[in-house]
Parts: C-alpha cells; structure tokens; sequence
C-alpha cells in the first residue's frame, strides 16, 4: 500500500471514530419524537464506527491475525483477511440506510399506523438487517483460503463451484448491495420529499372539538421542521452512500470476470474499502448540520464543558 494511502486511510478513521461516537451521544439524549427513528440513527453511529474501527485496525495492522495455530489462522484468515467482518458492518450500514428511509416514508405519509406500530416496526427493521447483512457477506468467507500457512485466492479460474458462485455473485452483489438500495431510496425520497412539499403539509393542523374547529399550529409546526430536519440529514446520508461506493462496486465486478486484475489487499481494492470508509465518517457530520437538537445540544454540552474548564483553571490559579 502506498505511503498516501496509509495516512490517508489511517485520517479518516481518526476522524469518524469520534465523531460518530460523539454524535450517537448526543442522538441518546435528544428528543427526536420517534422511538424507530432515535433507535435507526443510533444504529447508523454504531455500524459507521465498527466499520471505521474495522479500516483502522486493517490500515494500522495489515498482518494482524496470524496466531501460529493452523485452525485459528484458517478461521481469521476467512472472517478478517477476507474483509468479512468489514463488509458485515458496511452492509449492516447500508441496510439501516434503508430502513432510515423507510422510516421517514412511513412518519411522513402514514403518520397515524406508524405511531401506533413502532415496536412491530423496530423488530422488522432489526431483523431483516441482520439476514441481509449476514446474507451478502457470508460470500467473503469464501474468497479467501488458508494453505501453507497463508492466505491465497481461491477463486482464480480453477473452474470449482467456488469459482461458478463468485462469478454469479458478481452480478448479485452489485444489485443487492448498490443498485437496488439506490432505486429504493431514490423512490423513497422522491416521495417523501415530494408529500413534504405539497401546500397541505404547510397548512396548520386542524382539530375538530364539537362544533368548534381549533388550530394547533405551533406543535404541528415544530413536527414538520423536525420531519424536515431528519429527511434532508437522512437523505444526504443516501447521497454519500451512492458517490462512495460506486468505485468499489465497479472495481469488483470488472475483477471476478477477469477484465481487470482482482486481488483482495492490493491497493485498487483497498482504495475502494477507504473511499467507503469516507461515508462512514462524514454521516455523523450530515446530521450534525442538518438536524438543529443536535447542534443545540453539542453547543450545550461544549458550553458547559468550557465553563468548566475555566473554573477548574481559575480555582488551580487562585490556589498558587
């Protein structure tokens, strides 16, 4: 791996590391008026620091994993050097995406059945993140094998049923993992964005109390600028997913059919792996522009925190 490359990749870990730690803090104590939606952006910090986590650990210690045990070295060199667990979080990432838009689609046109459902809906969210996660990534397992104590392709046109399921998956992946959560969200988002704007979203809400007919416009005010707030943050997080990923996306399809040279850990393939990571850091910076409790809240906790600091070396000062 070239030098740049190294620091590069090694940068922006340190940066999304914290910063999605430092969001998923804040998200824990703001008040967002939906559990789905509190639970799906925690999730989002959560997967985006594993997978930042994940790309430091490859980019700081390439080699890490050999033990000297040959059935160990064989389980770390299919779930690490595969870039198994990696792609888990990426894929857990992408598939919250999803569900985030979901989210926003089902708060924003069927308000009235998502309030009253959202236990069913976390649940549902949860678990199908889980199988399509585990799903897609489970092929890496098989990219990789452990022969005279190293790892080797195992993939390279020997014409084995391994060789036949890369080949398919190398139509399924891209569809799976990019093109279909594109036109997904891009619909979603057409559509939420699209109700949003229609003038009876902007008109106060109406109550009928007998005879008497009531605005209450403040709160449904506040309701649809959070519902706002969250679908510009969210749907900016689908535009970073859909210009970071392409490379990879490409990069693999061309390989496994032998037009480009493929090969897990060369430098095409990691550039591919650090430009995802690029997502995962600035996903926390998105929400943190677009949704306003979570700008009053860190400006808050700064405050506090300099305030603090200032007494504490006011106090140290005034004893000497």
């Amino acid at each position: 791996m070239p030098p740049w490359m190294h620091y590069f990749a090694i940068l922006i870990q340190m940066v999304g590391i914290p910063m999605n730690i430092i969001v998923f803090v804040a998200i824990a104590h703001i008040h967002l008026g939906s559990q789905l939606t509190t639970k799906l952006l925690l999730t989002q910090c959560a997967f985006d620091c594993l997978t930042c986590i994940c790309a430091l650990l490859k980019a700081m210690k390439p080699g890490l994993g050999y033990t000297g045990y040959h059935t160990l070295d064989n389980i770390l060199c299919r779930i690490w050097f595969s870039y198994f667990i990696f792609w888990l979080f990426v894929l857990m990432s992408i598939s919250n995406l999803v569900c985030t838009a979901l989210d926003r689609l089902i708060a924003v046109v069927f308000n009235s059945i998502y309030q009253n459902h959202q236990t069913v809906y976390i649940a549902l969210c949860y678990t199908c993140i889980a199988i399509y996660s585990i799903s897609l990534a489970s092929i890496n397992l098989l990219l990789l094998d452990y022969r005279e104590n190293r790892c080797i392709p195992s993939h390279n046109k020997h014409g084995n049923w391994i060789d036949s399921l890369i080949q398919v998956d190398s139509v399924g992946w891209p569809l799976l993992s990019y093109l279909i959560p594109c036109v997904i969200l891009i619909a979603i988002y057409g559509k939420v964005i699209n109700v949003l704007r229609k003038p009876q979203m902007i008109v106060l809400r109406i109550v009928e109390k007998g005879t008497e007919v009531q605005p209450i416009g403040r709160k449904g005010k506040r309701q649809r600028q959070l519902a706002k707030s969250l679908t510009i943050a969210t749907s900016m997080m689908q535009t970073l997913f859909l210009i970071t990923h392409i490379y990879d996306r490409i990069y693999y399809f061309l390989g496994i059919h032998h037009w480009i040279e493929y090969r897990v850990g060369s430098p095409n393939h990691l550039l591919g792996l650090w430009i995802i990571t690029l997502n995962n850091c600035i996903n926390p910076t998105a929400l943190i522009i677009t949704m306003k409790p979570l700008r009053k809240w860190l400006s808050s906790c700064s405050h506090r925190f300099f305030l603090i600091a200032r007494s504490g070396v006011g106090g140290s000062s005034g004893s000497e």
